[in-house]
């Protein structure tokens, strides 16, 4: 079965990033980096293929690089178990 990849809105997207400068501008995965926009991608926290949704509390706003270790060693090795 595949799940249809839900986009955030622009205004999810600025509530989030206003989110995590409020806290220092920091990569929301706790890595410690600083956000650098562009460079900056936004990410399920639970991701659609496992019931996540287009919520501000489901964004994530990570770097880059953050966003491709999440989701390679977190969210497809999960989503491949209820498979």
């Amino acid at each position: 079965m595949v799940t249809a990849r839900l986009e955030f809105s622009v205004t999810t997207k600025r509530k989030a990033y206003d989110r995590a400068e409020a806290k220092g501008g920091l990569c929301e995965c706790g890595c410690g980096q600083k956000l650098q926009p562009p460079k900056v991608e936004y990410d399920h926290r639970l991701p659609c293929a496992l019931g996540g949704d287009n919520s501000l509390a489901n964004c994530m706003v990570l770097t880059k690089a953050c966003h491709a270790k999440k989701t390679s060693k977190e969210d497809v090795p999960r989503i491949r178990k209820a498979d």
